[in-house]
């Protein structure tokens, strides 16, 4: 895993006589939407999906903002760690609750973790590395009372790559009370969580159409610290000249992929500033040994 420096370009205080206003309260962003799947946390798995999923849903710990080495606690209130037993015993927040005013608990972290493992879906591997599979799942997760359980691993991996793990989108923890109701065919409510969600994050979807739009509304019941903003409109735009337009234009607050030539050419924009975010990322290169047509690849020398 390394650092990386993400730009975002955000509109600030531009004179109303001369551009457009976006809506009190509200942050308008602009970024292309196509490559979305699905907004389920277990399925998720693509760019624009994993920027969504952190405002709409909690893990127990996330990586520190100031330093991504770091975890912090969220809907964890502490944890105690067992490297020899390879175990993690962790405290949850008592009052945490869900945007639904349901209460979170432990048999919600445990439905969780079992459902993403279950579903199987891309960023399962994940979980995976923990040695978690389909048949075994159960087996690693412990209720102790409503606000605390333990998890287990078999993994050769400490404590601290665990919580590096479950600070990962795919970790996020779902309403099991919401989301069941909601399954079908044995879907674990795959097909509902797509398009709805159901989670304790600082917003709560209030509509989603694919390739289009995500607006998101601010969900003051959140644990840990409140959402400064009414509301989030993600727009749809694919071409970046056209968010670049945007920007200047004062219709939009935010915008996210614009390429390095356009990037410099707005950092003296008056009224836009160009942020460099530090990001965790992971660069890996996949390649296919089997390939009767290039023996090359079979040569572990090559």
């Amino acid at each position: 895993m390394k650092a990386k420096v993400l730009p975002l370009l955000m509109l600030a205080a531009l004179s109303a006589s001369t551009l457009a206003a976006t809506p009190a309260n509200t942050l308008v962003v602009v970024q292309s939407l196509d490559d979305i799947v699905s907004l389920d946390p277990a399925e998720a798995n693509e760019l624009s999906s994993i920027q969504t999923v952190p405002s709409l849903y909690q893990r127990l710990v996330q990586a520190d903002r100031d330093d991504p080495a770091k975890v912090v606690p969220v809907l964890a209130e502490s944890w105690q760690g067992d490297a020899a037993a390879k175990t993690l015993t962790v405290k949850l927040r008592p009052q945490a609750a869900f945007a639904s005013g349901n209460p979170l608990t432990a048999d919600d972290v445990i439905f969780s973790y079992s459902r993403a493992v279950k579903m199987n879906k891309s960023p399962a591997f994940i979980l995976n590395v923990l040695g978690w599979q389909p048949d075994n799942i159960d087996a690693h997760l412990k209720k102790i009372d409503e606000h605390s359980l333990q998890l287990s691993w078999t993994a050769d991996v400490s404590p601290a790559v665990v919580l590096n793990i479950l600070s990962t989108p795919i970790a996020s923890i779902v309403d099991s009370q919401a989301v069941q109701p909601n399954a079908k065919d044995g879907d674990y409510g795959n097909a509902w969580l797509k398009m709805h969600s159901a989670g304790s994050g600082p917003f709560k979807m209030r509509v989603y159409q694919p390739h289009q739009a995500i607006v998101l509304d601010a969900n003051p019941t959140s644990p840990g610290s409140k959402p400064l903003l009414h509301s989030i409109i993600i727009k749809s735009v694919p071409d970046p000249a056209t968010r670049r337009l945007l920007i200047q234009q004062g219709d939009a607050d935010v915008a996210r992929e614009l390429g390095p030539d356009q990037t410099l050419a707005l950092k003296n924009q008056p009224g836009v500033k160009v942020l460099e975010i530090p990001s965790a990322e992971q660069n890996y290169l996949v390649f296919n040994t089997g390939n009767a047509a290039n023996p090359l690849l079979k040569n572990p020398a090559f």
